[in-house]
């Protein structure tokens, strides 16, 4: 998995413009995408019974906690005792989020990881523009949208937009 771009370009002011960051992000706007919440955590990705971390966009070995670099990654251990206290938790890209993690801005009452594809908001053939994906943005009380070609292929085109883009305030004590 790759660093996923931003939707539209920016301003000098910071904020996003009406312009695509890129023409082939255009399958967005066409119906091409289903869109997911953006949480506010740390990618984490189960692989084959090894647990990845994104680091500057790009996935390295998680070794006993700690990424690349030896940067230990708060949370972690406990947010996957807990969920292999349920079910080992599944290939796939998730989502680390709680009390270690950033603050915890959504307020969750412990440390767990969600996975990406669980928070579907919208399905392939709704179509997005600015001026919807502004209005979207300014009343979910999430970090943003993620936009998948394939939901759940970390190789498949994604974008991605934040409320930040748009200079809207992140909403405290959301779940």
């Amino acid at each position: 998995m790759k660093k996923i771009p931003t939707l539209f370009s920016r301003g000098a002011d910071g904020l996003v413009t009406r312009e695509l960051s890129s023409p082939s992000l255009s399958w967005v706007l066409d119906g091409g995408a289903v869109a997911t919440k953006m949480r506010d955590g740390v990618p984490i990705c189960i692989l084959r019974d090894q647990v990845l971390c994104s680091v500057d966009g790009e996935w390295q070995m998680v070794d006993g906690w700690y990424a690349a670099g030896g940067a230990k990654i708060p949370g972690l251990a406990e947010a996957l005792g807990y969920a292999n206290a349920t079910v080992p938790p599944a290939d796939g890209s998730y989502e680390l989020c709680g009390p270690s993690v950033n603050g915890n801005p959504e307020s969750l009452p412990q440390d767990m990881l969600i996975a990406h594809t669980r928070e579907v908001l919208f399905d392939k053939g709704t179509r997005f523009n600015f001026d919807a994906l502004e209005a979207i943005l300014r009343q979910l009380p999430r970090e943003g949208l993620v936009f998948w070609s394939e939901l759940g292929n970390l190789d498949a085109p994604m974008a991605k937009i934040q409320r930040l883009d748009f200079g809207h305030p992140w909403p405290t004590g959301v779940r």
